[in-house]
Order: structure tokens, then C-alpha cells, then sequence
């Protein structure tokens, strides 16, 4: 059960890389004005005649490890779109390496603006090359709306895999009850018990390997409207190109979905909508594919600079 949260519930909120013309990887903790550890990792690519950065959002539950997963031997997307540009990982407060927001309530939740300002404050801190292309899947497509809406001038093209949208926000039926127990556990303690404790132990007893994955479902799930309130608040992505990858899987599993994807393909001019044959994890399991997209997108940022 816990496994299908990590592969499907994620889309609902929810080795050593080597690359060619890449210097060795730059991995970081950054402080962020919440009072947490942000974890971080910078690949440069110096032979990319893109000069900003390509940035990896992960889906709920997941840390930076989700793109360096390998399936039957291939390529992972990290090694493929590392030698076509500088690439930037990151783990959000309270997964993988960063250390969890314990000022977090279900009254007040983790929202797209507070995951946005902790990103930016690394990229800035870090001194992390704009402009950027975002990579984003599942929950983490909201992320990256609000930041594109916002920030139109740093944020020139997107790669979205299986995204949330203003229109696909919510939990699906099947996964509603184990859900929003979590909220109920996170109404009556604290943050602190709820990551270190509760989320952590039932991480164990179900051998799911993010540890933090329950507490994050708790705090992200009472702040999906609040989300999408605050990516409204902006303009449309009408200025950037953008590829929309959504898989069979999601249309036949997660209410919505199409519904979900069209909503965000048309707010640009310069869209792609692919429907991709497989699972919620596409960058796993057809990593060059999703390359392919990402280099496609790259392509068009240069010549529009250019």
C-alpha cells in the first residue's frame, strides 16, 4: 500500500552520475529562512551552449534519488540530459537529505509559495546559473507552475511528466481514507512528532524507503487549494516552450488526469501534449524519451535567445 503512494499517491500531491563535458558534481546544504537544511546537487556542464541550468522537481514523496533510479540498465534521465546542459537536483524540507519544516500545521501547510521561496533561496545562495528550464513531475508540476507564472523572465522552458494542475489537485477516491488519516494524526501533534515519529515509523514497518513520505502527504494535502489560489494569482504560461508528457497509467488510474495535462498544455502557444504508453514514473522507465523532450525544449530556448 505504501508503495502505491510512493507510485501513484504522489501524483496526486503526489551510483555515481557520470557526464560527458561535466565537472565533478557539487553537493550542498543550504540554509533556508524556514530554519532548515536544503540538500542540493550542482552538475555543470561547461561544453553546453544552453548556459543556464536545467532543474529537477520531484514528485510528492520523493527526494533526488527518484531521478537517478535506473531500470534495466539504462541510462538514467540525469546522466542523459546532464550531457546535453548543467543540471540542479534538490530535496525538499522534510525528504531525502533536507531536514523537515518543524513549524509546519494543517492550518499551516506546506504551499507551492513556501517550496518555491526555499528554491529560490538555494539557487540564489548557490549562485546557481539562470536561466532555467524546469523538469517537474506529479506534485511537482505545481511547484513549477507558480514559479514559471511568477518568475516568467528566469524560467524559460518546462518539461512536465504526469503533472498536478489547477485542475487535477485532488486526492483520488481509492486513496482519500489513508490520506487524510494523516491529516487527522497531523491535526492533533506536533511537525516534529509527525516526521520523526509517526511517518518514520510507518516508513519502517512498510519498508518505504522515504522515511517522511506520511508526514509529507499530511502537510501538503490542507494547502492543495491554498496552491492554487497562489498560482492563479499570476499569469499564464502563454511565453514559454513546454512538452506535457502524461501516461496511460494516470489517465486510466487518477480521476482527471487528461482534464489535468490539457489545462496546462494550452496555456502556452508553443505546447507539445504526449501521451506516453506506461507508467507514473516516465522518466524511469523511458528515460530517453523524456531526453529527447528536454533537448527539444533546450533547442528552442536557444534560438529564441538567440
Amino acid at each position: 500500500m505504501r508503495k502505491i503512494y510512493i507510485a501513484a499517491l504522489c501524483l496526486v500531491f503526489c551510483c555515481k552520475s557520470i557526464f560527458a563535458h561535466t565537472v565533478a558534481p557539487s553537493a550542498s546544504y543550504t540554509k533556508v529562512s524556514s530554519g532548515g537544511l536544503v540538500y542540493s546537487e550542482y552538475h555543470a556542464n561547461t561544453a553546453s551552449k544552453f548556459k543556464g541550468t536545467i532543474i529537477f522537481e520531484a514528485g510528492g514523496g520523493d527526494s533526488t534519488e527518484t531521478w537517478k533510479h535506473v531500470i534495466n540498465d539504462q541510462i538514467t534521465i540525469l546522466n542523459c540530459v546532464g550531457n546535453l546542459a548543467s543540471i540542479f537536483t534538490y530535496d525538499r524540507p522534510g525528504l531525502g537529505h533536507s531536514t523537515p519544516d518543524y513549524t509546519l500545521t494543517v492550518k499551516n501547510p506546506i504551499t507551492v509559495e513556501k517550496v518555491d521561496n526555499d528554491l529560490l533561496q538555494v539557487l540564489n545562495k548557490r549562485h546557481i546559473p539562470k536561466p532555467y528550464i524546469i523538469v517537474s513531475h506529479s506534485q511537482g508540476g505545481l511547484y513549477a507552475q507558480y514559479l514559471i507564472r511568477k518568475y516568467p523572465e528566469e524560467f524559460v522552458g518546462a518539461v512536465f511528466i504526469d503533472v498536478l494542475g489547477t485542475e487535477n489537485h485532488t486526492v483520488p477516491d481509492n486513496q482519500k481514507k489513508e490520506v487524510y488519516n494523516y491529516v487527522e494524526e497531523a491535526k492533533t501533534h506536533s511537525a516534529k512528532y509527525m516526521y520523526d515519529d509517526f511517518s518514520t515509523n510507518l516508513a519502517n514497518k512498510y519498508n518505504v524507503p522515504e522515511k517522511h513520505f506520511a508526514a509529507d502527504a499530511a502537510y501538503v494535502v490542507p494547502g492543495l487549494e491554498i496552491d492554487v489560489q497562489q498560482i492563479m494569482a499570476y499569469p499564464k504560461m502563454s511565453h514559454i516552450p513546454m512538452v506535457v508528457l502524461y501516461s496511460t497509467y494516470a489517465v486510466q488510474n487518477i480521476p482527471n488526469t487528461l482534464k489535468g495535462q490539457k489545462a496546462t498544455a494550452i496555456q502556452s502557444d508553443n505546447s507539445q501534449l504526449i501521451e506516453v504508453t506506461g507508467g507514473h514514473y516516465i522518466y524511469q522507465e523511458q528515460p530517453e524519451l523524456v531526453c529527447k523532450y528536454v533537448k527539444d525544449v533546450i533547442n528552442q530556448v536557444i534560438t529564441k535567445q538567440n
